[in-house]
């Protein structure tokens, strides 16, 4: 504290015992410090001018926007998690028959998603298992797990989706468009063209109609 640039200093610090060079781990050494250089963040000042470089009018009218956002994000999650709930308790009391060949190709392909991700970070299978406190037979288990139960919850969602006779409609694809672009940080555009291009666009449409099954478990359940 109080050193300017390229200014050098020899001090005393206390290394902690999690410290990553384990020959300096819980020890007090003299260093020698030189400061390179000196940051800080620079917050602009909260005026109508500022709100205005963010499509509002004033500083209210920005005060308004962030804290309806907030209010919404917050009824999303908890509509989200609500979604869940009741989807959980339908799949508990119903029986939703899958073969094996519905949902192996899907935890093959997850399972090799996994693989290129790691190696992409210059890890092995193996080390990813061991960081998850699991052998490789454990993970690969566990993606087969998972993989069948998504393959549940989709045919349990497609059958309400059927038998309540529901449609999709231009909206609620473009809604579910936003929000995805919003959870990736990207424009709506850009992710109309990333799943394009991925050849995604199926799951687009299914994040649509599981939103409007939620929707509908939602408003017909009786929720203590």
């Amino acid at each position: 504290k109080g050193m300017k640039v390229e200014e050098m200093k020899s001090v005393e610090l206390s290394f902690p015992e999690s410290f990553q060079q384990k020959e300096l781990a819980g020890k007090t050494e003299k260093v020698q410090v030189t400061v390179n250089s000196i940051s800080g963040v620079r917050l602009p000042e909260l005026n109508d001018d500022f709100a205005k470089t963010l499509q509002t009018d004033n500083v209210d009218e920005l005060k308004n926007r962030v804290r309806d956002g907030i209010k919404y994000g917050k009824e999303q999650a908890n509509r989200q998690m609500i979604h869940e709930s009741l989807l959980q308790k339908l799949m508990d009391k119903s029986e939703v028959a899958v073969s094996d060949n519905m949902w192996e190709g899907l935890a093959e392909r997850r399972l090799q998603e996994l693989a290129q991700e790691q190696a992409r970070q210059k890890k092995t299978f193996e080390q990813y298992a061991a960081e998850n406190g699991m052998t490789v037979e454990a993970l690969v288990n566990s993606w087969r797990d998972r993989a069948k139960l998504e393959v549940e919850r989709a045919l349990l969602i497609n059958g309400i989706f059927a038998k309540e006779k529901m449609q999709l409609q231009n909206t609620d694809l473009n809604q579910e468009l936003l929000m995805m672009a919003q959870e990736y940080g990207i424009q709506p555009d850009e992710m109309f063209n990333m799943l394009k291009n991925s050849n995604a666009m199926e799951e687009l449409q299914f994040r649509a109609l599981a939103r409007k099954v939620g929707d509908f478990l939602y408003e017909n359940a009786k929720i203590g």
